[in-house]
């Protein structure tokens, strides 16, 4: 965790250079849609992989270059989820909910006026692997006659935990990407903005090294996936010299 701190310091340092004309800060937040890209052959074949729905939500910072050019750069919370099914004799559904620190630094192109200007841009996403939780449903539950099992997920076992676990082993804790989005931003007063964007993660790392994870005995994953996400977002961000100008 250390070393997560000092490097998204160090990011927001460098971004808060003053150098530039045009400073933009404020909250954001979005939605997205997850799919897991599966390094195993015969998990692709047998399992349906459905699309899940997560949230995010964070701080954006962006500032000028020139008259066409920018950087964004953002700190968010995000949580990805990630669906399995497998329709045999066990009809599992397995829900899996992970939370993550992402950090895009985009570059982006931009066109229009003060009033309305429009972008698009990409850059490498820094994501930091938190933990997370999961719905187990399906037949594989009778003998324990349960209808669904709800767990967390952790990276390492611990003796005084009372909660059902899914332990990954030799998880890949920080992950690598590329972010590819298009938007724009709408002025709504002389120091505010409306930002909407839409954008495309795609995660190179893999989530963990080994094949499959024993979950309870009755039911095991794999987290040799990455994460392909398509998200939309919006910020209501403002004018930071302008501010500090006027007051």
């Amino acid at each position: 965790m250390n070393k997560m701190y000092f490097l998204l310091t160090a990011i927001f340092i460098m971004a808060m250079s003053p150098l530039m004309a045009q400073i933009y800060l404020g909250p954001k937040a979005g939605f997205n849609l997850t799919n897991a890209k599966y390094d195993l052959d015969n998990i692709r074949a047998a399992d349906s992989k459905a699309i899940g729905l997560g949230f995010n939500g964070g701080i954006y910072f962006s500032q000028k270059l020139s008259d066409h050019f920018d950087y964004q750069v953002e700190i968010n919370f995000s949580r990805k989820t990630r669906r399995v099914k497998i329709d045999d004799q066990l009809d599992v559904d397995n829900r899996i909910f992970l939370s993550f620190i992402d950090v895009p630094y985009m570059i982006r192109y931009s066109y229009g006026s003060d009033i309305q200007r429009y972008f698009i841009g990409f850059g490498p996403q820094l994501s930091y692997w938190l933990g997370g939780s999961g719905t187990l449903r399906g037949e594989t539950l009778d003998e324990f006659n349960l209808t669904k099992l709800k767990y967390d997920i952790r990276f390492k076992e611990n003796p005084d935990d009372t909660n059902a676990l899914l332990v990954v082993n030799d998880p890949n804790r920080f992950n690598l990407g590329l972010v590819m989005m298009a938007g724009g931003h709408f002025r709504v007063s002389d120091l505010n903005r409306v930002y909407i964007d839409v954008r495309l993660e795609l995660n190179n790392s893999l989530l963990s090294e080994n094949e499959f994870q024993e979950f309870f005995g009755v039911y095991r994953d794999s987290f040799r996936v990455n994460n392909r996400t398509l998200s939309i977002n919006i910020a209501y961000f403002f004018d930071v010299k302008g501010l500090l100008r006027k007051y």
